[in-house]
């Protein structure tokens, strides 16, 4: 879903910036807005081909559950393939709020810079890209718990907090900006 909510973020700030550039007043601005505009475009394209990597993961590690653990040697075997898909798993939600904080990046220009009457649309982008960062950090707060590799989970919880610190930043500012 959150991958889905960011490919519609990026799907209305292409928009907004294809439409800027279409107008003669916004001329100053018409290169950044479709550059913003192209890259919002392949931001979408990647968040939907990760709609398809999600279901693969979670299948993968719904498999790797319900591997038989009948002896020591199985129960190692299901417990190491456990970990390689919750890993695996881990990544996808982490891909899609490094995504969707780019998103809320290029939403931050369009609304500086975008045709106001658009200004909604650019709003709501902002808005949908900060609900997909949180509930991509929810997912991977939910899955970090049962990984024993500590060292990678830690690496994996920095990067996520980095992001979050960085949307809670920007979101402050967008705030003042869409008020």
């Amino acid at each position: 879903m959150c991958a889905l909510m960011g490919a519609t973020a990026a799907s209305l700030v292409s928009m907004v910036g294809r439409l800027t550039a279409n107008r003669d007043e916004h001329e100053p601005v018409r290169e950044e807005m479709l550059r913003v505009s192209n890259r919002a475009i392949h931001l979408s394209d990647q968040l939907q081909s990760i709609i398809d990597q999600e279901a693969q993961a979670h299948n993968r590690l719904s498999q790797a559950h319900s591997l038989p653990q009948s002896s020591s040697e199985e129960q190692k075997i299901r417990n190491d393939c456990i970990q390689i898909a919750l890993k695996n798993y881990v990544q996808v939600p982490l891909l899609i709020a490094q995504y969707a904080f780019e998103i809320l990046q290029l939403a931050e220009t369009v609304i500086r810079y975008g045709y106001s009457g658009l200004r909604p649309d650019a709003a709501t982008a902002i808005m949908v890209c900060i609900a997909a960062i949180r509930g991509a950090a929810l997912s991977i707060r939910s899955s970090l718990g049962p990984i024993t590799d500590s060292e990678w989970a830690k690496v994996t919880a920095e990067k996520l907090e980095k992001i979050l610190a960085q949307t809670k930043e920007l979101e402050k500012d967008l705030e003042a900006l869409v008020s």
